[in-house]
């Protein structure tokens, strides 16, 4: 840990979550599209139907995601359970890593803006293209 810039990794993983949010922007749901000041982001959250199918598809495209939440912990009250349930079903996190380059950023939006094409549910006006 002390061969690691603190606040480079803070900064890189900021501008890859901001370029992502930036590139997503009204076409995939993401519940935090602003950080808050001093906030150093792990992932990139976007909220997908049928998700394990969603982090499938991403990784036939060579984007791996990660799905760190699809089950409540057994000593959790089912009314919280109950509470949080759309966000186990729903949020897939997409990598923002300090390492990756802003073309990579841009081809993880890219691959995410397709699987979202085929996955996008149907009462979801298409987003006009200029």
């Amino acid at each position: 840990m002390r061969l690691v810039d603190r606040d480079r990794v803070i900064a890189r993983r900021r501008r890859n979550f901001n370029r992502l949010a930036w590139q997503l922007n009204g076409l995939v749901s993401c519940p935090f599209v602003a950080l808050p000041q001093g906030v150093c982001p792990l992932f990139f959250p976007i909220m997908v139907p049928n998700k394990v199918q969603f982090q499938q598809d991403l990784a036939a495209l060579g984007i791996e995601s990660v799905n760190l939440w699809d089950a409540s912990h057994p000593s959790c009250p089912p009314e919280l359970a109950a509470e949080v349930a759309h966000w186990r079903d729903q949020c897939l996190e997409v990598p923002i890593h300090q390492e990756l380059s802003e073309s990579t950023i841009d081809r993880v939006a890219a691959a995410v803006s397709m699987v979202w094409e085929r996955h996008r549910p149907h009462h979801v006006e298409q987003r006009l293209v200029s």
